[in-house]
């Protein structure tokens, strides 16, 4: 018996009305029986689903319903025989929908009938033809018509910058309100030499309005956003589309001379560690809580006063995740003073010790080598794996020209056959990456380092030291951190866990992993 599913569709409570889900699933199956099929599935695009943020409606334009996904998937797996619908419209409504049934149908021979019409399946790909020119042909109208619109200098399909409105023209015009914020923010920044934090406290505290209405008042990462943008200063943005660059003019909010201060300002931080080396923390950038997963950023809590009178500033490692304070395990904060100290206890007691370093050297060198004597014959074996998918794909070829195969017969094995090349493109791509003599070049790039931690080891030691011979002490210990620290992981109990890789940056793969 021939198996039959049922396709339903209502968007609206308007075309619920005109043909409910029940009277198109009830004279469906009254066609199913005249034809003596067997239903074996009902599919109900009826309720709203989520693409993305939003709810949308089962719309016959939509390629996207998910029941419409699933009986397609369920077709090309051979499930059932024939589609059965009310009209062609519960099926599709729109090109990209139509085009998607229509390749289905194409791909897999199944059949659909309707209640209320007939289904030609004859001139299914004249439709599938025009709909595909139609398409092309919207879409090179959208492109040009959206590079024209760049080509005016007008924005196109983006939210207005903080600080700007658009006209009815379409150009970005200065919106007074946001634009005294955003020079206050680089007046602060550069004139009063406020850092972001103590600048979002006075954002909050004037009550500065806000695009969006959220629990967490200016975002600091979104003050970094805007003091990096040069816009503000420049008067004009730029905007990609096929392949072009446009300009697209904005009047300028503050002067180019203090956007530049803020610019160079922020030249001291163009690494997330280096801005507080001034800190002297070894791992900033570093450092992560195990329990959210989030990297902790450096913090410097107020002035305390020693016993003797003298100020100093407190320095934390601070858990990013605004939720911290109710998350069980997290660590919140740590003492950068403390968490500095473990890493490098644990870094120098490996790198202090040849034998262990050069133990784990040799055993990654070993390693190294028989991965690339494996990947050698791996490589030939894919290689010709590659050459036969295309003599077979020159054979299908010739066997469609003769007509001893149908054009769909030869679409369905060409697409099988890109599939296999792909993968196998894939896996030749990353067996490639174990080739290349990479022992040697670990073997050299290990001995440098060796010799490097060899002619500092005294500096790296030394206890009784001038004010500017701790200065070169601390930084040459942080330079050997940040080269070879990949990871500090800050678990629960406050466990601290070192990662760490000696390796080429231009080739991870040669890397040795190091961890405490």
């Amino acid at each position: 018996m021939t198996q039959a599913v049922i396709y339903i569709r209502s968007s609206t409570e308007r075309q619920a009305e005109k043909v409910s889900p029940q009277v198109q699933e009830k004279e469906c199956r009254e066609l199913a029986q005249a034809r003596g099929y067997e239903v074996v599935q009902v599919y109900q695009d009826i309720e709203k689903y989520r693409v993305g943020s939003r709810m949308v409606e089962p719309s016959g334009r939509r390629a996207d319903r998910p029941a419409l996904k699933q009986m397609l998937s369920d077709a090309r797996s051979g499930l059932f025989d024939v589609v059965l619908s009310w009209k062609e419209d519960r099926l599709y409504r729109g090109l990209r929908a139509m085009l998607d049934v229509i390749d289905c149908i194409d791909a897999t021979g199944i059949d659909i009938e309707l209640v209320k019409e007939t289904f030609d399946k004859r001139i299914a790909p004249v439709k599938a033809w025009a709909a595909r020119m139609e398409l092309d042909s919207k879409r090179d109208r959208t492109m040009a018509g959206i590079a024209a619109r760049l080509a005016e200098g007008k924005p196109w399909n983006n939210q207005n910058p903080y600080g700007y409105d658009k006209n009815e023209e379409g150009f970005y015009i200065i919106n007074e309100d946001e634009s005294q914020w955003i020079e206050k923010v680089f007046r602060w920044y550069v004139e009063e030499d406020l850092n972001v934090r103590e600048i979002r406290r006075r954002l909050v505290a004037h009550g500065a309005p806000q695009r969006r209405n959220s629990k967490y008042a200016w975002n600091m990462q979104l003050i970094r956003k805007y003091l990096r943008e040069r816009y503000y200063w420049q008067g004009y943005t730029t905007a990609e589309w096929n392949g072009e660059t446009y300009e697209i003019p904005l009047p300028p909010i503050v002067s180019e001379e203090l956007g530049l201060a803020a610019l160079e300002k922020k030249a001291q931080y163009k690494h997330y560690p280096a801005g507080n080396a001034q800190h002297d923390c070894l791992a900033a950038g570093l450092v992560y809580c195990e329990v959210c997963e989030t990297r902790a950023s450096l913090a410097t809590v107020s002035q305390r006063t020693r016993a003797d009178g003298s100020k100093y500033r407190w320095k934390i490692y601070e858990c990013n995740n605004r939720s911290s304070m109710n998350v069980q395990g997290c660590f919140r904060t740590m003492s950068a003073a403390k968490l500095d100290r473990i890493v490098w206890h644990k870094l120098w007691n490996l790198i202090s010790k040849p034998a262990e370093f050069e133990r784990r050297i040799q055993a990654r060198i070993d390693e190294l080598a028989l991965e690339e004597t494996d990947a050698e014959g791996e490589i030939r074996r894919i290689e010709g794996e590659l050459e036969q998918c295309e003599a077979e794909r020159l054979y299908v070829i010739s066997l469609a020209r003769k007509k001893i195969i149908k054009e769909s017969d030869l679409a369905a094995q060409l697409t099988v056959l890109d599939e296999q090349e792909k993968a196998l493109s894939r896996e030749l791509s990353q067996k490639r990456l174990l080739t290349g003599n990479r022992a040697e070049s670990l073997r050299r790039l290990a001995a440098s380092f060796r010799a490097e931690i060899d002619a500092g080891a005294e500096l790296l030691t030394a206890t009784d030291l001038s004010e500017e011979e701790k200065k070169e002490q601390v930084e040459f210990r942080r330079r050997l951190v940040q080269a070879i620290v990949t990871k500090v992981v800050v678990g629960v109990d406050r466990e601290i866990t070192v990662y760490a890789s000696i390796g080429a940056p231009e080739d991870e793969n040669i890397a040795i992993p190091l961890a405490w």
